[in-house]
């Protein structure tokens, strides 16, 4: 397998969020990915593999479970497995740039009967709840021998020298035997997910993404979550930082993205089938959030 840097555009993910993209093949379950200023926001979503993020410049911000977070340069991300979290690139500064690498445990582990799974990545693994992810910085010495695996890891995939593979793999082993060590010291520090409201959250999302053409009231939202309208409005902000109707307009608006993207609809027809009322309507949203006009959008790809 050849590993090549993808800038991530954009995230496709099943009705739970289960990012429906694999990374890496079975020979080889590692990808590598870079996201700058000019990358589109990229959507809650999950994945069984782990992701590691270092910032080579700028800050842009990041969303992990019910925590957000600033990533400056210099700074680094570990995100456990089956963690939603999310980027919203558009709020970068200019000269964001971030190199991630996703990658499934196998990789280090090899099989579930192993010591390195059994007493090392285990532990880790099915502590999700109170270690959703590490916000790496460089002040404490433990997390900056992680950062500096992870600036290595990346940039052996973005060279790829003779023997990659070996050592990135090496790297990422490395990376999970200092986790293993500070363990302890990492769940009293982090907050746990409040995974009810997490789940109820993840309703109403999927509600919005098999309905988002048609009107979506309060109610309906409620209904789906079974919880009362004002902890609809609550959980939305809580976790994403968005009203319900803010959520599904940016939804619309990104399928609208995709649509043109494709080239194969009119703009006319891509406004009635993302649920807008009028085309001037679209037009207008559209150009608010994406900063340019839909004709415009569609003649830059």
């Amino acid at each position: 397998m050849e590993l090549i840097m993808k800038n991530t555009i954009t995230i496709s993910v099943q009705d739970d969020f289960l990012e429906n993209r694999a990374h890496g093949d079975t020979a080889f379950p590692c990808a590598a990915y870079f996201t700058d200023a000019k990358t589109h926001d990229i959507r809650w979503h999950w994945h069984e593999e782990y992701e590691v993020s270092i910032v080579r410049s700028g800050s842009c911000p990041l969303s992990v479970g019910t925590d957000h977070l600033v990533l400056h340069a210099g700074d680094g991300i570990f995100i456990n497995t089956g963690t939603l979290h999310s980027q919203e690139t558009t709020k970068a500064t200019s000269d964001f740039y971030k190199e991630d690498l996703v990658f499934h445990g196998r990789l280090i582990y090899g099989s579930k009967y192993t010591v390195f799974w059994q007493k090392y990545m285990a532990p880790i693994a099915t502590s999700g709840h109170s270690l959703p992810y590490i916000h790496l910085r460089t002040s404490i010495p433990w997390e900056k021998e992680l950062l500096e695996l992870i600036a290595d890891a990346t940039t052996i995939a973005r060279e790829k020298p003779f023997g990659y593979e070996y050592e990135i793999r090496e790297k990422l082993s490395r990376l999970f035997l200092v986790l293993a060590k500070n363990r302890t010291e990492l769940e009293s520090d982090n907050r746990q997910d409040s995974s009810q409201e997490m789940q109820h959250l993840k309703k109403m999302i999927r509600y919005i993404q098999n309905n988002y053409m048609e009107s979506i009231s309060l109610k309906q939202l409620s209904e789906t979550a079974n919880i009362c309208e004002r902890e609809v409005q609550r959980s939305f902000h809580n976790i994403i930082q968005q009203s319900p109707i803010q959520y599904l307009i940016h939804y619309r608006i990104e399928k609208a993205c995709h649509m043109l993207d494709s080239g194969e609809q009119s703009i006319i027809d891509i406004s009635n089938s993302c649920g807008f009322s009028s085309p001037s309507y679209f037009t207008k949203t559209f150009k608010s959030i994406v900063g340019c006009t839909p004709r415009e959008y569609r003649n830059t790809r």
